[in-house]
């Protein structure tokens, strides 16, 4: 059974998905035109990786197990947040002389992660199990 790329996502996550993608690009170019040292340059593109990378991770499960109702595990989501949180804040400036270490960093991964968890790992469509199955699928 093939799933059609419409169901990877629910409706509402993709369009939020997509919305993401594309502040996601408008601030790479306003970096690249110089637009730097402000609350959203320096936060909302970590705020925003999280619900891209994770999204895009939901997608493709969903499509490798052909089933549109799959969730991401949480646990899975928190190890993305931490593990980005501890090589882009803590280890990575060892390496990069340009890069730098924020604690505030680490916070807006992690408030990507729940966002995704919040906005994106949905159902993309309803499970077709009885509501009152012995045994729900999670």
């Amino acid at each position: 059974m093939r799933i059609p790329p419409s169901r990877l996502l629910s409706r509402w996550a993709t369009l939020i998905w997509v919305g993401l993608l594309l502040a996601y690009v408008l601030l790479q170019i306003g970096r690249a035109h110089g637009l730097r040292g402000t609350i959203l340059d320096w936060y909302l593109t970590d705020v925003i990786c999280l619900p891209l990378v994770l999204g895009l991770i939901l997608a493709v499960q969903r499509w490798y197990r052909r089933a549109p109702a799959w969730l991401l595990p949480r646990w899975h989501g928190l190890v993305a947040a931490v593990a980005y949180a501890a090589w882009f804040e803590a280890a990575l400036h060892h390496f990069r002389a340009s890069a730098v270490g924020d604690a505030r960093d680490a916070l807006s991964y992690l408030v990507g992660w729940l966002l995704f968890e919040i906005l994106i790992n949905r159902p993309a469509q309803k499970s077709r199990a009885p509501k009152n199955a012995a045994f729900p699928s999670v």
